[in-house]
């Protein structure tokens, strides 16, 4: 395990869900600043611990350590700490005992917009070496408007997905054993566009333990108006089509997402449950990507829903798309 002068010390960089890294950059991690020493003791001092920094090791073993500095540095603004980096042996269920601390804290001033399953198919599971899909909350934070400008990152690649996203009718409290009884929870579904940016502070092959650490990167959630049917059909047969600057860069239909969107959504539903997050009415339940995700650089993006409508945003200074 590297010490935390390591930890805070070395130069950042950054990662895409491809595992091909990208350039460093240098950066401050939240907890530093021009006088670091003193900013580490106060910094340790602040998280309750007594520990010598050149003794602190283990300092961050716990989760909710780690749930503070991933905090930390994601109000700062600054790339987060990998935490296979000083914890190789964290196991996947360590990763999602921070993520849980690190959500815990952001839901405290942002709430909870809904939650979201990925790596629905098994060849994006054997790329992540995990068994089944896993899951991130939506936070109110990133929800932002269709047409939007969103700022590049120049640490970190972004990733978008078009989505389907169900509003919930009713509170859930009990998990869900049917297609049947699953469609009768929502009566509303959105398409959902969600974009992650893994911005870490150190190069290397995508983790994703360092990916559920930090609540899979999730930054932005944008919504579209809802679909005309939300027949087990209608959300199977939906197509879409994603462009960069008016070129296809993918496609995919609801289908794609475990062979039947209902399947998907009582899935994510009893996960949720199953890791103690709450379900309440009017939350999202986003099912997965019905295609690949799209390397958001900067430039406008339009998703498009045959016979439905479509959803844009813009990466850069916002723009109008050519007529």
């Amino acid at each position: 395990m590297a010490n935390l002068n390591q930890a805070v010390s070395r130069r950042p960089g950054v990662n895409n869900p491809s595992g091909k890294s990208s350039k460093s950059i240098t950066a401050t991690p939240a907890f530093m600043c021009r006088q670091g020493g003193v900013r580490r003791r106060l910094f340790l001092a602040a998280a309750g611990l007594t520990v010598a920094v050149s003794t602190a090791a283990k300092v961050f073993d716990e989760p909710e350590n780690w749930g503070m500095l991933l905090f930390e540095s994601y109000t700062a603004e600054f790339a987060m700490p990998k935490i296979t980096r000083y914890m190789p042996e964290a196991t996947l269920e360590d990763a999602m005992a921070i993520q849980n601390d690190y959500v815990a804290r952001r839901v405290h001033i942002e709430g909870v917009l809904g939650y979201q399953a990925t790596l629905m198919d098994y060849p994006a599971q054997r790329r992540f070496g995990v068994r089944e899909p896993v899951t991130g909350a939506l936070l109110q934070g990133d929800e932002v408007l269709s047409g939007s400008a969103i700022d590049p990152d120049p640490r970190a690649n972004q990733w978008a997905e078009i989505n389907l996203g169900f509003v919930l009718d009713r509170a859930v409290h009990l998990p869900v054993n049917s297609d049947e009884d699953a469609a009768a929870l929502f009566h509303e579904v959105v398409p959902v566009i969600t974009i992650s940016r893994p911005s870490y502070d150190a190069p290397g092959a995508n983790d994703i333990r360092d990916l559920l650490a930090v609540n899979l990167a999730l930054r932005h959630v944008i919504r579209g108006a809802p679909l005309p049917a939300v027949d087990a059909a209608a959300l199977n047969g939906v197509f879409v089509e994603f462009y960069r600057d008016d070129v296809i860069v993918d496609r995919g239909k609801g289908a794609n997402v475990m062979g039947n969107q209902l399947a998907a959504f009582r899935w994510t539903v009893n996960a949720i449950l199953e890791r103690g997050w709450s379900l309440q009415a009017g939350q999202l339940i986003v099912t997965g990507g019905m295609g690949e995700p799209v390397a958001a650089f900067p430039g406008h993006y339009r998703v498009e829903l045959r016979d439905i409508g479509a959803v844009d945003f813009t990466v850069g200074p916002h723009r109008d798309p050519e007529p």
